[in-house]
C-alpha cells in the first residue's frame, strides 16, 4: 500500500500532528535498538495516523524508510533511525525518540522547505530580498535556488529586523515581513501609490461602498484624508484593523476583491485620421505584421475596439476579428470577419473621407480593361499604349502595358496637373491603342476627361464583348449537377423527375431546363454538325416556331410524346424560310442569346439551315394531308433533279401562294417545260382537294 501524498504548506505544517514521546530511554538500554524506550501502554512499536504524519514529513524532509513500515504506518526501526538522523544535524540529542524538540524541529525543516524547494517560491522570495537592496548573485536568481547569497541576505534581513526564528532559515513569518517591508517600500513611489489608490478604487465599487477620494487627492498619489477614510471602510467591511493605512493585509484583500472581476480592457485610441495610410492589402484570424496594425488603427480610429494587448502585438486576435465584423455588418459587407478585399476597400475609403480636404492624397490614375479578339478569346501579350492626343494627332507616350494570360491590362499613370493647385489639367484628350501579338494594329480609343479609373475593352470585330451567353451559362448550371448523365437522358415520366430536380439543384426553372433538353434533342434529331443545339436553343429561347407549347414539360405527356415535341420542333424551326429564320438569328446575336463563335459563323449557320430547310419542306405536306412534297412531285413528270429547286420556292414564299405559282411558271424552262410544270400543279391541287374531303 502507497501511502498518499502529503501536502506541506504553512498552515498544514502548523496543524501536522506528530507522535511526540516525552518518556526518556531506560538506563543501560541499547541506543541503537528501535524500540530503546518503553513507554506505558506501548506493547508494541506505535502505529497509526501520527506515525504515517512523520513518515510523510521524514520523507519529505530526504530521510530514507523502510517501505514496509510506511505500508503499517508503524514508528519501526528505519523511522526511528531517520529520526536520529534529523537529530544529528540539527545538534540534538540522537535517541529516535519524538520528543516535542524534534517535532518542532521537524515543523521548522518542512516551513524552510516549503519556501527554498519549489523554484517558484523561491524566486518570490528572491524578488522581495533584491527589492529591499540585498544583493543576490544572478546565477541563484537565474536557477531560482536558495543558495550562499540567498541564505545570506535572509540572515541579514532577520537581524536587520530582529525577526525571531533561527539564522537564514525560512518560515512563514519572516516571509510575511519581507512582504510587509517590500509592500511598505512600493509604497514610498508616487507611481506605485497611486497604482495602489486605482485598485483601491476598483474594490470599493465591487465591494459597493460609495466612499469619495477627492480627484485633487488622487492627482497628487498620496495619503490624504479621502484615501484614509476609504480604507477604513474596506476594513470594516471585510473585518481587517481599521489602520486606514495599505497594510499587507489590507492590501492582499484589496487585489483579491479587484480581481474578482476582470479589469476593463484598454484599448487602443486614435483621435485624428492624420498619419493614417491606406491599407494595402488584407489580413485574417492569427496574422501578425504592420499591416494589421494598420488596419487596427484604422478601426480604432472609427470606434471599433482594439485591445491594446493585441495592437501592442500586432496581432489579428478574436478582438480584432470581432471589430471587422461589426465594421462588416455596418457597412452591409459579407461578414467573414476577415480583412478580404471589399472590406479594405470600404475602411480606405472611409479613411479618405476623414481626411480634411488639405491633406487628401493626390488620386492614381489607373487605365483598366481587357483585350479579346472577334470570338471573345482573351489576347495574351497585346501591348497597351497610352499617348496625348491633340489637334496635330498623337502625342508623346505616357505609359504602355502587356496583357496577361487572360488578356488584362492594369495601367497606371499620373496626367499632367496644375502646379498650383495639384488639379488635373482639364481639357485632358488621351488615345489608347491596341496591337497584337504580331504586331498587327487591333484598334485604338479616344479619351476626353478620364476618370481616375478608367475602363477601356478592346474586342475585335464589330461585337463588343458581352460575357457568355444565355445558353452557354445555363447549359454549364445544368451540365454541372448532371454527373454522369447526358441531356438527352434526362426523363419526366412520373416514375423518374429528372426534369424536376434537376432544376431545383442547378436553380433553373423546369421551362429553363426543357428548353436546353429539346434544343439536344433537336440537334440529334437533325443530324446536322453545322447546326449544333446552341443554334436551336437561340430559336426556342425566342418562342419559334410559333407551335412551340407554353407548358413544354406538359406537352411531353409524361414523357411519351417527347419524340414528337421534338422533331415538331426542329421541323418549325426549319420550315420558318430564309428570312425569318435570318431575322430570328440576328435577334439571338444581339440579345447574347447564343455563343460568339456561332454568331461568327454565322454565314455558315444560315447556308446549313436552308439546306435542311429544304430536306424539311419536301418531307411535309405542302396544302395538308398526309402527302409529302416529295410525293406529290414523285407521282409528277418532274425529274427529282429539281425537287429540291421547287421546295426552295415554296421555302422561300412560305407556302403554296400565288408568288410559289408565278415563280414556279417562270421557271418552267428550266423544270422540263410547261406541261411538266402543269403536271406539278395538277398533283398539288389533287392533294388539296383529297385533303378538303
Amino acid at each position: 500500500m502507497t501511502q498518499p501524498k502529503r501536502h506541506f504548506s504553512p498552515e498544514a505544517i502548523r496543524r501536522l500532528a506528530l507522535p511526540v514521546e516525552t518518556a526518556a530511554a531506560p538506563p543501560g538500554a541499547d541506543p541503537d535498538r528501535t524500540m530503546a524506550i518503553q513507554l506505558p501502554g506501548f506493547v508494541e512499536e506505535p502505529t497509526g495516523g501520527d506515525v504515517a504524519a512523520l513518515q510523510a514529513a521524514l520523507a519529505r524532509l530526504r530521510h530514507a524508510i523502510d517501505p514496509a513500515e510506511v505500508a503499517e504506518s508503524r514508528l519501526g526501526p528505519s523511522t526511528r533511525d531517520a529520526v536520529r538522523r534529523l537529530q544529528a544535524a540539527a545538534g540534538l540529542v540522537r535517541t529516535g525518540v519524538v520528543t516535542p524538540e524534534t517535532a518542532g524541529q521537524i515543523k521548522r525543516e518542512l516551513e524552510h522547505r516549503y519556501f527554498t524547494d519549489a523554484p517558484h517560491r523561491a524566486a518570490k522570495v528572491q524578488a522581495l530580498l533584491t527589492s529591499l537592496g540585498h544583493r543576490i548573485d544572478p546565477a541563484e536568481l537565474a536557477s531560482r535556488k536558495v543558495g550562499t547569497s540567498t541564505a545570506a541576505a535572509i540572515q541579514q534581513f532577520r537581524q536587520r529586523t530582529k525577526a525571531r526564528g533561527v539564522s537564514w532559515w525560512l518560515d512563514e513569518a519572516l516571509v510575511e515581513r519581507l512582504r510587509a517591508e517590500a509592500l511598505n517600500a512600493r509604497l514610498g513611489s508616487r507611481t506605485q501609490f497611486g497604482k495602489a489608490q486605482r485598485t483601491l478604487l476598483r474594490a470599493l465599487t465591487i465591494a459597493k461602498l460609495d466612499v469619495p477620494i477627492g480627484t485633487d487627492e488622487l492627482n497628487a498619489r498620496q495619503a490624504g484624508p479621502g484615501t484614509q477614510a476609504a480604507l477604513r471602510a474596506f476594513q470594516a467591511k471585510y473585518r481587517l484593523p481599521a489602520s486606514g493605512r495599505f497594510d499587507l493585509a489590507t492590501m492582499d484583500k484589496l487585489d483579491a476583491v479587484a480581481a474578482s472581476k476582470p479589469a476593463p480592457v484598454k484599448t487602443l485610441k486614435v483621435k485624428s485620421a492624420l498619419g493614417l495610410s491606406p491599407l494595402k492589402r488584407g489580413a485574417k484570424l492569427n496574422m501578425r505584421g504592420g499591416h494589421v496594425a494598420a488596419a487596427q488603427q484604422a478601426l480604432a480610429h472609427f470606434g471599433y475596439a482594439i485591445p491594446m494587448g493585441e495592437h501592442g502585438e500586432a496581432r489579428y486576435g478574436k478582438a480584432t476579428r470581432q471589430a471587422v465584423l461589426a465594421f462588416q455588418a455596418a457597412k452591409r459587407l459579407p461578414q467573414t470577419g476577415a480583412l478580404d478585399g471589399p472590406t479594405v476597400k470600404a475602411l480606405n475609403r472611409d479613411l479618405l473621407a476623414a481626411l480634411p480636404a488639405s491633406e487628401q492624397p493626390l488620386a492614381h490614375y489607373r487605365l483598366r480593361g481587357s483585350v479579346r479578339d472577334d470570338r471573345w478569346r482573351p489576347v495574351k501579350g497585346a501591348k497597351v499604349r497610352l499617348a496625348f492626343r491633340s489637334l496635330a494627332g498623337e502625342g508623346a507616350t505616357i505609359a504602355t502595358r502587356v496583357t496577361g494570360e487572360t488578356g488584362f491590362y492594369d495601367l497606371p499613370y499620373d496626367p499632367p496637373r496644375d502646379p498650383n493647385t495639384k488639379e488635373v489639367v482639364k481639357p485632358l484628350h488621351l488615345v489608347v491603342t491596341f496591337t497584337g501579338p504580331d504586331n498587327a494594329p487591333l484598334g485604338s480609343r479616344i479619351l476626353f476627361n478620364p476618370t481616375p479609373i478608367q475602363w477601356t475593352n478592346q474586342t475585335a470585330g464589330d461585337r463588343p464583348y458581352r460575357g457568355p451567353s444565355l445558353y452557354e451559362t445555363q447549359r454549364a448550371a445544368l451540365d454541372a449537377v448532371l454527373g454522369g448523365l447526358g441531356v438527352t437522358d434526362l426523363v419526366e415520366d412520373g416514375e423518374r423527375n429528372d426534369v424536376t430536380v434537376a432544376a431545383l439543384e442547378s436553380g433553373l426553372t423546369q421551362y429553363e431546363v426543357m428548353r436546353l433538353v429539346l434544343a439536344v434533342r433537336a440537334a440529334k434529331h437533325v443530324g446536322d454538325t453545322a447546326l449544333g443545339a446552341a443554334v436551336y436553343f437561340g430559336f426556342i429561347a425566342q418562342g419559334l416556331p410559333g407551335t412551340l407549347p407554353e407548358e413544354l414539360l406538359a406537352a411531353t405527356d409524361e414523357w411519351t410524346r417527347i419524340g414528337e415535341l421534338t422533331a415538331a420542333t426542329a421541323s418549325g424551326i426549319l420550315l420558318l424560310g430564309p428570312e425569318r429564320q435570318a431575322e430570328a438569328f440576328a435577334r439571338a446575336a444581339d440579345d447574347n442569346l447564343v455563343p460568339i463563335g456561332i454568331v461568327r459563323d454565322e454565314e455558315a449557320v444560315l447556308a446549313a439551315l436552308t439546306t435542311r430547310s429544304v430536306t424539311a419542306v419536301l418531307d411535309a405536306p405542302p396544302v395538308g394531308g398526309d402527302a409529302s412534297l416529295r410525293q406529290l412531285l414523285d407521282s409528277s413528270q418532274l425529274d427529282a433533279a429539281h425537287y429540291d429547286g421547287v421546295a426552295a420556292m415554296l421555302l422561300a414564299r412560305g407556302g403554296t401562294s400565288e408568288a410559289f405559282w408565278t415563280d414556279l411558271t417562270g421557271a418552267a424552262g428550266e423544270l422540263g417545260g410547261d406541261d411538266v410544270v402543269a403536271d406539278v400543279a395538277a398533283a398539288v391541287e389533287a392533294a388539296a382537294i383529297a385533303d378538303g374531303y
